[in-house]
């Protein structure tokens, strides 16, 4: 066991039960104008990350800019509102 100190411990990223996986938590985490960069060697699963974008648009309204990188070497997702 250890102790965290404050700032330490706002930097974690916690999942919870459910559909939560890593990138929806980073998504959720993000504020209006922030990106996130998904690279494809990172991506294990058959769907894009923009899937999982869309997903938190139709469930809690926020809005997303999906995309895939001209180098195609991953995905960006930015957080609009």
């Amino acid at each position: 066991m250890e102790t965290l100190s404050k700032e330490e411990a706002n930097a974690m990223l916690l999942l919870t039960s459910g559909r939560e996986i890593a990138v929806s938590s980073r998504l959720k985490s993000l504020q209006p104008g922030e990106a996130l960069v998904v690279k494809r060697s990172e991506w294990k699963t058959k769907y894009a990350p923009s899937k999982i974008a869309r997903r938190i648009e139709k469930q809690d309204g926020w809005k997303f800019r999906t995309g895939r990188l001209a180098d195609n070497s991953g995905w960006m997702l930015q957080r609009l509102a």
